[in-house]
């Protein structure tokens, strides 16, 4: 979950500028009863992070869901709720080009499985860390650079631990294992629900930014707000249009400048008007409307329906921008 991946890299930074005080002064110890504040600072600062980026992200959702139409709006700011509403905002979902008709339910209980474990880890850790410091043991890697020892490292066990506290070191040690597991599968289908979102209103550029999402799953965040003022788009008329338009051009390029294969026999005929010759100063053929997948974005077909779900209308000539 997003929040315990906040926790672990602030927590890491803390513990990284302990290592280095520890190195330059060898006498020191830290005091390990301290400990408590540090993870309680790490929780907190975690916490606030997470925060700002969900209230971003509720800000996008309801504004989406406003121009949808759609009731019960207040449901963006609440934490899980959030993520059935989105997809319900994003519409129809699908996974391997298989429809999911319950994708937010899905990800929705993985999420919630995410949060109970997530939750388990930084009580066991909390637990650890502050009610058996007598039991803790510190291991130093030391590295010799010249003629002076160097720590550069810190590992921290636990020993002559009884009853419950053993058991939280268990939990302690494989929890990380259990909770990869429902991470991945929370990631992999609140994909599906963000890709399905951006199709609906970043259909130019939703590939990139699922890649982006999926490698940066706090950028989602971000995203959705950034699209709050974007109209829904029906993604698969979206295409259509796009191939229809396509087709055009190509039809009228070819009506204009003829075919260079026409009247013989399927033979490539030289002679033909508008055959692509350099001193006839042809115009290029139409460009390929899928070329943003690749390079140089095309303008052709893309202006948006308004949110209503019909076909966008191709021809407006403006530039757009990133997010479209």
């Amino acid at each position: 979950m997003e929040i315990y991946q906040l926790y672990n890299l602030v927590a890491s930074f803390f513990e990284t500028l302990f290592e280095t005080l520890s190195a330059a002064n060898p006498g020191f110890t830290g005091g390990f009863s301290s400990y408590g504040a540090w993870l309680g600072t790490s929780l907190a600062i975690a916490g606030g992070l997470w925060a700002a980026l969900f209230v971003l992200q509720g800000f996008g959702l309801y504004y989406m869901a406003k121009r949808q139409g759609l009731p019960k709006r207040h449901l963006a700011f609440i934490p899980f709720a959030s993520t059935l509403y989105m997809s319900k905002i994003a519409g129809q979902c699908t996974f391997f080009g298989r429809k999911m008709k319950y994708a937010g339910v899905y990800a929705l209980i993985a999420q919630s499985l995410c949060a109970l474990v997530c939750g388990m880890m930084i009580a066991s850790q909390m637990y650890l860390y502050i009610g058996c410091v007598e039991n803790m043991h510190i291991v130093k890697d030391v590295q010799l650079i010249g003629e002076q020892e160097v720590v550069v490292g810190m590992r921290v066990y636990w020993t002559d631990l009884v009853g419950f506290e053993k058991v939280i070191n268990v939990f302690y040690v494989y929890g990380s294992s259990i909770l990869s597991i429902f991470e991945l599968a929370y990631e992999v289908l609140m994909l599906v629900v963000v890709i399905a979102l951006l199709r609906k209103y970043a259909p130019k550029n939703y590939f990139p930014l699922s890649i982006l999402a999926l490698f940066v799953p706090l950028s989602r965040y971000i995203m959705v707000f950034a699209l709050k003022k974007r109209p829904a788009i029906d993604y698969e008329a979206y295409m259509r249009r796009r191939r229809a338009d396509y087709i055009h051009q190509q039809q009228q390029y070819y009506n204009q400048f003829g075919n260079p294969y026409a009247n013989q026999g399927g033979q490539y005929n030289p002679n033909a008007q508008g055959n692509l010759n350099p001193q006839n100063n042809q115009t290029p053929p139409p460009s390929d409307p899928f070329e943003e997948f690749s390079s140089g974005a095309s303008n052709a077909g893309e202006q948006s329906s308004g949110g209503n779900g019909n076909a966008p209308q191709s021809g407006d000539g403006n530039n757009e921008e990133f997010f479209n």
